[in-house]
Order: structure tokens, then C-alpha cells, then sequence
């Protein structure tokens, strides 16, 4: 034992060290594990702040598609000045789109339309409420002579003219043949000679026009339908027959369009407009009733915003429009003569004019020869009878402008202190 002590105290440095060499593994194993027990602690605070910061940060954005119909698009996203920027730019993007579309969609109803005498709508002068009706009529025939001009329309020759041409022919041929009296063949021939000369002068009216229509078939007022003063109903019922115009004018066009690539009736898918009818809803359409100025519940809500879907209601037609506040709804009863090969030629070309929608159609065959009794000659392709159900839409953005008061009050239409008096046309 002696010896041992006399040896640690000789090496007493290499016995310190080897007891160092010892104990540090042990005491730093115990160090360490408190050291890592605290690290983690710290991490896992930090971790938790981090994710505290990126749950309020996070937040659920939600796109709206201005088309009715598509759903809105939502993400939740982390919100940073650069995301929002983007937001903005695309929300400016649709936002202008969805109002350039809008405006467009109003320009194509308008058409750069106005009104036939300027003074009359909405509110005319006090001292011409008594001579403007007979001045609008006056317009309104006119009008009507020159779109029909326009579509190059027209008749077939009268009973008298056709009367009187085979007079005339048959006084000319007789005395070709007449040598004493006429003998059976003769007058077979000259009975032959003049049903040509009658047809001829059908086919050759038909050859200068494009489409069988006239003013009869227009329904255009007489004068004795005139009201006395431009005021009250009396001015509702003027403003009735500039928009019974404006839709006339529209199914002329596209009856026209259908006929752009013709030469004339002969060959024409548009032959003839047998009739026009318009109405103000479906209601009047049904009962035979035209007015302006009676609309459905809808009409009396206050004013939309345009940006908001507007309702459908299909107890009325299958499309669910109705008229609203936003825009009216005017009902078209069309009978024309088609070339039946054609057809859809000429539906196109209504759709395609203006927010027209065919809601019913009615086919009945032609028959050829009894036309040509009333002086119809349709040419040689086979014909139909079409009776269609027109659905129209007219945007208050702009015909508005041009109401009177007392039809704005029956619509729900806001009225102006000063109503703004809208360009000729």
C-alpha cells in the first residue's frame, strides 16, 4: 500500500490526467443531455411561433367569374404585397371585360337607333303636343315605305294591272287568229296565251323584287288611329308605334340578310312576309293584346344593379327571360313564306340581327298554285308556311332615354326631374 501511495504521489500528474480521461466522457454525456433537452425546447417554441404566423397569415381568397353559370375560384394562399398586386390586376381585367361586354351588348341592341321626330320623345314642347302626332305618323310612313326600299320589297301587280295587260293581250292575239269566227282550237290557244301572259307578269314582278312585303302586311297605323294630343296615354301609344318600328325594322333586316346572296324572290330562302304581330309579354301574346306599357310583377321592382344575374322565370317560355328591370321582353307573332330547303338559312339570320330567340314554329307546305291565284309566284323550289314565336330582348340602358314619364311609371323605371331629349333617327 506504501509502495502505491509513494508511486501516485511520484506521478501524480499522469494519475490527475487518467482520472480526467475517466470522469469527462460520464460528465459530459450528462452536460450534453441537458444542454439538447434545452435546444429542443427552444426549437420546438420557435417552430410553433412560425406556424402561428403562417395560420394568420394564410387566408382563403375567392375569385368570382362574372359568367352566370361558373363557379368561383378559391385557394387559400399566403397574402404578400406581390399576390395582392396581382389580385388587383386580375380583378381590374375581369371587371373591364365583364363592362366592355356589357356595353357591347347594348350597342348591338341600339344599333345607333334613335327616334323618328326628336322633339317627341320623351316629353314634348308644351305648345306641339297638338300638331307632333300627326307629324310622327307622318314619319312613321314614311319610314316604313323607305326600309321596305331597303330590303327591296314589294308586291305583286295588282288584280286591275293584271286585268287590264290581258285585255290588251287578248285584243292582240284574237286578231291575229280571227278570221270569222273562232274555232275551238283557237280559243284553246288564246285561253293558253293568256294564262302565260298572266304568269309572266308574276314572274316578272317577282324578278325585280327580293321579298314579298308590303305596308298592309306591316301593320302600320292609319291615320285615323292618331291620338289628339301628344300627352297621357295618347304619347305612351306614339312611343309604341317607334318601338313596334324598331322591331319591325330588326326582322326586316334579317329577312333581308337571309336574302343577300339572291338575286330576287325566285330564289330567295326569304320569300315572303305573310304577317307581323308584336306584343309586350307573353300575357298580351295569348289574349292578342299589344301594349306597351303593361308589363308582369317583375316590371314594378326597383332598378338592378347590372352586374347582378337577373332572375329566369320559365312559366312564361322555355328561355326563363321575362321583363325586369334591367331589360323588356317583347313577344313576335312572324308568318313568312320560306324556301323549305332553306330554312335554317333564315332562322340563322334572325338570331344573328339581335337578341331574337324562336320559340315555336309552325310548318305548313305551299301550295303552289294557289298562290299564284293571289299573284305569289315563288319560283320552282318547294315552299313552307312558317308561323314563328319570337322572343326579343330590349335593354333599358338606352331606350330609357326615350320613354315617356307616364310608360316609365308603368314599368318601374326611375323618372327623371328633366328627362334628357335623345338624338333623331
Amino acid at each position: 500500500m506504501n509502495v502505491v501511495l509513494t508511486w501516485v504521489k511520484a506521478n501524480i500528474f499522469i494519475v490527475g490526467f487518467c482520472a480526467i480521461m475517466i470522469i469527462a466522457p460520464v460528465a459530459m454525456w450528462f452536460v450534453a443531455g441537458s444542454m439538447n433537452d434545452g435546444v429542443r425546447k427552444e426549437v420546438a417554441a420557435r417552430a410553433g411561433k412560425i406556424q402561428d404566423m403562417d395560420r394568420h397569415r394564410q387566408v382563403l381568397v375567392s375569385i368570382v367569374n362574372p359568367v352566370p353559370g361558373n363557379q368561383p375560384i378559391s385557394d387559400s394562399v399566403v397574402l404578400n404585397p406581390r399576390l395582392l398586386d396581382r389580385l388587383r390586376v386580375t380583378t381590374g381585367i375581369i371587371r373591364g371585360d365583364a363592362e366592355r361586354i356589357r356595353e357591347e351588348a347594348v350597342q348591338f341592341n341600339r344599333k345607333q337607333r334613335g327616334v323618328l321626330v326628336p322633339d317627341l320623345f320623351p316629353a314634348p314642347p308644351a305648345h306641339r303636343r297638338e300638331t307632333l302626332p300627326l307629324e310622327m305618323h307622318r314619319s312613321l310612313v314614311a319610314a316604313y315605305e323607305q326600309l321596305l326600299d331597303e330590303v327591296q320589297a314589294g308586291s305583286p301587280p295588282s288584280a286591275e294591272d293584271v286585268r287590264e295587260n290581258i285585255e290588251a293581250a287578248g285584243e292582240r292575239l284574237a286578231a291575229q287568229v280571227l278570221v270569222g269566227n273562232l274555232t275551238p282550237e283557237d280559243e284553246a290557244w288564246l285561253a293558253e296565251q293568256l294564262a302565260n301572259t298572266r304568269l309572266s307578269q308574276y314572274a316578272d314582278a317577282a324578278a325585280a323584287i327580293r321579298l314579298y312585303a308590303s305596308l298592309g302586311r306591316l301593320g302600320v297605323p292609319g291615320e285615323g288611329s292618331v291620338p289628339p294630343r301628344a300627352e297621357g296615354q295618347g304619347l305612351v301609344d306614339l312611343f309604341e308605334w317607334q318601338w313596334q318600328y324598331w322591331i319591325i325594322q330588326d326582322i326586316l333586316f334579317a329577312l333581308h340578310e337571309a336574302n343577300n346572296d339572291s338575286s330576287s324572290v325566285l330564289d330567295a330562302p326569304a320569300k315572303r312576309l305573310v304577317s307581323i304581330e308584336v306584343y309586350a309579354d307573353a300575357g298580351h301574346r295569348a289574349s292578342g293584346r299589344s301594349s306597351a306599357g303593361a308589363g308582369s310583377a317583375e316590371t314594378t321592382a326597383p332598378a338592378v344593379d347590372p352586374a347582378i344575374e337577373v332572375a329566369l322565370d320559365f312559366s312564361e317560355s322555355f328561355t326563363g327571360r321575362s321583363t325586369n328591370p334591367l331589360y323588356d321582353v317583347r313577344w313576335i307573332n312572324l308568318v313568312i313564306v320560306v324556301d323549305t330547303a332553306r330554312m335554317p338559312e333564315v332562322f340563322d339570320a334572325l338570331a344573328q340581327r339581335n337578341f331574337i330567340t324562336i320559340t315555336k314554329a309552325v310548318i305548313q307546305p305551299v301550295d303552289p298554285f294557289s298562290a299564284l291565284k293571289d299573284g305569289y309566284f315563288y319560283g320552282t323550289a318547294p315552299a313552307s308556311q312558317v308561323t314563328l314565336e319570337l322572343e326579343t330582348i330590349w335593354f333599358r340602358q338606352w331606350t330609357t332615354q326615350f320613354m315617356p314619364d307616364e310608360l316609365k311609371r308603368a314599368l318601374g323605371v326611375p323618372v327623371p326631374t328633366t328627362p334628357p331629349n335623345g338624338p333623331a333617327g
